[in-house]
C-alpha cells in the first residue's frame, strides 16, 4: 500500500494504535459527548480496524482533525452474505486549512481506496444521514440523489400503570431476555420478511445488545404456544422509550399488537411520556403500530442511503426499497 497523503500540513492515513485518546477527544469537541475507550473498542475494535484520519501536528502534539469511520455490518442480501459497513462518527474541525483543502472528503476516498472494493472488506456502506450530512454526502461522496425516507413513529402515553404491575413488571425485567438459540429459531422463522437487512440471529443478539458497554437493553417478548413470535429490544432515551430493534414473524398481526401493548406498559412503568420506532422496510409492521395509535415525527428526518463499491454485490433487484432498517443498524443508541 502507498504512502499516507500529505497536504498543507495535514497526514491523511489509516488508524494506528494508540490514536483512541486523540480521535475521541476531537469526537467530543464536534458532538459535544464523550466516548468511552470501551465504546471505541466495541465500535471499531475488529481487524484491521477501519477508520482513516486527518492528523496535524501542533507543537508536537498530533491533533486529530479529520476522521472517518467504519463499523464492520455484513448484510444479507436474499441470503446471500455481502461484506457491508456503517460510516459512524466522521467529522472535520475547522482548523487552518481543513475546509479549503477538503480534509473530511479526503478521509472519506483513503478510506475507500485501502479498504473498500471487489475482494476488499467492504462491498458496500450504508448509513442514515439527516437532511445536512445529506447534502453535503451528495455533494462530496456521490450518495445517491433520491434516498427512501425512514419512518420516524411516534405516540404519546397516557395513563399509569398500578404499583401491583410495576413491581411485576420490574421483576420480569430479566426473565424477559430470549436465549440466543430463541432468537436463531425466530429469524430462521422470519428471515423471508427482510430480503435486504443485517441478520438478527443470536450472534447479534450478543453483539449489538448484551456485549454494548455501558448500556442495558430491555427486551419485551411474545411468544404462543411456547414459540417465541416478536421481540422488542428497547432503551430508556429521557421521557421517550425507543423501539430500538424489532423481529417480528408476520404469522398474526396480534402477536405484533401484543408487543405493542407489553412494551406501552413497560414505558409507563419506566415514567415515559411517548414511544418512538425507526422503520424502513416492513411496511406490514409500520401499518399495524399506525392503526394502534402511532404516527410520523415531522421533527426527525433522516434517509437511507448506500453506496456499491463492489459491482459482483449489486442485487438484481431493488436494494434501498428492501432495507429492513430500525435504529439497530445504526450508532445511534
Amino acid at each position: 500500500m502507498s504512502e499516507p497523503e500529505s497536504v498543507a500540513g495535514y497526514t491523511i492515513r489509516p488508524y494506528r494504535p494508540g490514536d483512541e485518546g486523540a480521535i475521541t477527544a476531537s469526537f467530543e469537541a464536534v458532538f459535544g459527548e464523550t466516548m468511552s475507550d470501551a465504546t471505541w473498542r466495541w465500535k471499531y475494535a475488529s481487524e484491521p480496524t477501519t477508520a482513516v484520519v486527518g492528523v496535524r501536528e501542533n507543537d508536537g502534539v498530533a491533533e486529530v482533525v479529520g476522521h472517518y469511520g467504519v463499523m464492520p455490518m455484513p448484510l444479507s442480501v436474499d441470503g446471500r452474505m455481502v461484506a457491508a459497513g456503517q460510516p459512524v462518527d466522521s467529522f472535520c474541525l475547522n482548523r487552518s486549512g481543513s475546509v479549503q483543502h477538503m480534509i473530511f472528503a479526503r478521509c472519506y476516498h483513503e478510506l475507500v481506496r485501502r479498504f473498500c472494493g471487489p475482494g476488499n472488506r467492504y462491498g458496500v456502506l450504508f448509513g442514515f444521514p439527516n437532511a445536512g450530512v445529506l447534502r453535503l454526502g451528495q455533494r462530496l461522496l456521490g450518495y445517491p440523489k433520491r434516498p427512501p425516507r425512514i419512518s420516524v413513529l411516534t405516540t404519546e402515553l397516557a395513563g399509569s400503570v398500578p404499583s401491583r404491575l410495576n413491581r411485576w413488571l420490574r421483576r420480569y425485567r430479566d426473565e424477559s431476555v430470549p436465549s440466543p438459540s430463541e432468537i436463531d429459531e425466530l429469524w430462521s422463522r422470519s428471515a423471508s420478511r427482510y430480503p435486504v437487512t443485517v441478520v438478527r440471529d443470536g450472534a447479534w443478539l450478543k453483539r449489538r445488545f448484551l456485549d454494548r458497554p455501558g448500556i442495558e437493553y430491555p427486551f419485551i417478548t411474545v411468544r404462543r404456544e411456547g414459540r417465541l413470535k416478536v421481540w422488542v429490544a428497547c432503551r430508556s432515551a429521557g421521557h421517550v422509550f425507543v423501539w430500538v430493534d424489532l423481529v417480528w414473524d408476520g404469522d398474526d398481526a396480534a402477536d405484533l399488537i401484543e408487543a405493542n401493548r407489553r412494551v406501552q406498559q413497560r414505558a409507563l412503568a419506566g415514567g415515559h411520556r411517548s414511544m418512538l420506532i425507526w422503520l424502513l422496510g416492513d411496511d406490514e409492521a409500520e401499518s399495524l403500530l399506525r392503526s394502534q395509535g402511532w404516527s410520523e415525527n415531522r421533527q426527525t428526518k433522516l434517509w437511507f442511503t448506500h453506496r456499491f463499491y463492489d459491482p459482483a454485490v449489486e442485487p438484481n433487484g431493488s436494494f434501498a426499497e428492501r432495507f429492513y432498517a430500525t435504529m439497530a443498524v445504526s450508532d445511534n443508541i
